[in-house]
């Protein structure tokens, strides 16, 4: 009897030493924007959004939130999870070709995630997810401060009743609307220092307070002077 007990202790311990690595899978934050979906398994080519472009990033390095500008200028879809993106990177007026990997390790989908303003949408399409990625860009290595981008993105789509993907932009009418977010660490080549880094298209995931906007994306006025005057 003590052995069948010890044993159903052993299998429980294991169900939830499990589950703690399942939502561990993930940063903080975006564990927290993925909540009410469930994981699926499909086959779709997501590089139209991870692409989308309009607006554009609005992006930050360091622990002093200094301001940063990401450009993608080419995504291509490798395998069914796995894409190169191609781009450059701005902060204090050096410009730096990038490239490297963006590599989806969840596509979910949303239980109820709701209609827009007044249920303008309902009817009008079939499905609304997310996918959460891991990336890692490759500045020049012969750039003047240059280094790796890694870490964790989050974008959301949804689908018509024929299929078609599109940017989920049902809530761009919300103060907290967001999307194509991206959150990690930036590494330099040569003193291998590390610098918190993110950017987004409307807001950044977590970068702190950086953004004091309600309606809209507004800098902190004790950063305005790391280039966001």
């Amino acid at each position: 009897m003590k052995r069948y007990v010890f044993l159903l202790l052993f299998v429980c311990l294991s169900f939830v030493v499990s589950a703690k690595k399942t939502t561990s899978r993930v940063p903080k934050w975006v564990y927290t924007m993925t909540k009410g979906s469930t994981i699926v398994s499909t086959n779709r080519d997501f590089s139209s959004i991870i692409s989308y472009s309009t607006p554009e990033f609005i992006g930050y390095i360091g622990k002093d939130y200094h301001k940063m500008d990401i450009r993608f200028n080419k995504v291509c879809m490798l395998t069914n999870a796995k894409y190169a993106i191609s781009g450059n990177s701005k902060v204090r007026g050096f410009v730096c070709p990038f490239s490297g990997m963006l590599e989806i390790i969840e596509t979910r989908i949303f239980k109820n995630r709701g209609y827009g303003i007044d249920d303008e949408m309902k009817g009008k399409f079939d499905k609304r997810g997310c996918c959460v990625a891991r990336f890692q860009l490759k500045e020049s290595y012969t750039a003047k401060g240059s280094g790796v981008f890694k870490g964790y993105a989050l974008f959301f789509w949804y689908t018509k009743k024929d299929d078609t993907l599109h940017i989920d932009d049902i809530d761009s009418y919300s103060d907290s609307y967001c999307n194509n977010l991206y959150s990690g660490m930036w590494t330099s080549y040569r003193s291998h220092r590390t610098k918190p880094c993110g950017w987004g298209q409307w807001r950044i995931p977590n970068s702190g307070d950086l953004d004091i906007g309600a309606a809209e994306f507004s800098v902190n006025p004790k950063y305005k002077a790391n280039g966001w005057e």
